[in-house]
């Protein structure tokens, strides 16, 4: 009712607006007993049901009931790459020289070798220009009893007598050869050409028994790629 002071003229009794009320009844069928004269007024609202399945909210974006899944920037197992194939091996007739019988130890003596490579996919570059990849090497017999030494170097940084140059030779799609030469200049430097210095580096000393080889070695990110020739016999003269 409204907040104000409503008489009633059954009664003449004032209803004050405190004593005043209402009740909010759910729907049904009600008995009611009035034990005196009373105003009241019955109003009857209509009310929404909610429905048991409500409509869903809109969406801007429709959605799948299986949506794609977004990629990974990686798989779990990816395909890896076949690795690069190459192989170097020395011909079986080198290292080979024109005097395996050196008369004058101290005069100038060449020798030869041939390398073929098999890069299929470059990975080692342009092996001519890599001449640290190349090293000849020597051991020696002193006499027909003695052992023969430990392998030693030919290091053309530490005589400048001694020198080694790489030529490509042939090349067919990944297979290519190299010649690989190795110059020992004379020691016969005194006297017009004739003796040999007291201070000279001597590689070969008279009467001895020699074995020479070169090793290939080179090396490009993981991969290496190596080989070494078989050994060349070279014996010197003995000098009175």
């Amino acid at each position: 009712e409204d907040d104000q002071d409503i008489g009633c003229t059954a009664c003449g009794i004032t209803c004050i607006s405190s004593s005043q009320y209402s009740v909010l009844m759910a729907p049904g069928t009600y008995l009611m007993q009035i034990d005196g004269p009373h105003l009241f007024h019955i109003v009857c609202t209509e009310t929404l049901r909610p429905s048991y399945i409500p409509t869903k909210l809109p969406t801007n974006v429709p959605t799948t009931k299986k949506p794609t899944k977004m990629p990974s920037a990686t798989t779990p197992f990816p395909t890896e790459s076949n690795p690069p194939r190459f192989n170097a091996t020395f011909l079986a007739e080198f290292p080979w020289t024109l005097n395996t019988f050196l008369s004058d130890p101290f005069g100038r003596f060449e020798s030869f070798a041939t390398l073929t490579v098999f890069d299929e996919q470059n990975v080692f570059g342009l092996i001519e220009q890599c001449k640290a990849c190349f090293v000849w090497q020597y051991r020696v017999k002193e006499n027909a009893t003695a052992a023969l030494s430990e392998w030693i170097d030919l290091n053309p940084t530490a005589n400048n007598r001694i020198s080694v140059s790489i030529e490509k030779i042939t090349s067919l799609q990944a297979n290519e050869q190299y010649a690989v030469q190795l110059t020992i200049t004379s020691a016969r430097t005194a006297n017009s050409g004739n003796c040999v210095h007291e201070n000279e580096a001597l590689v070969f000393a008279p009467g001895q028994t020699y074995e020479l080889r070169v090793l290939f070695a080179v090396v490009k990110s993981q991969y290496t790629m190596d080989s070494v020739s078989h050994e060349l016999s070279v014996t010197t003269n003995t000098l009175p």
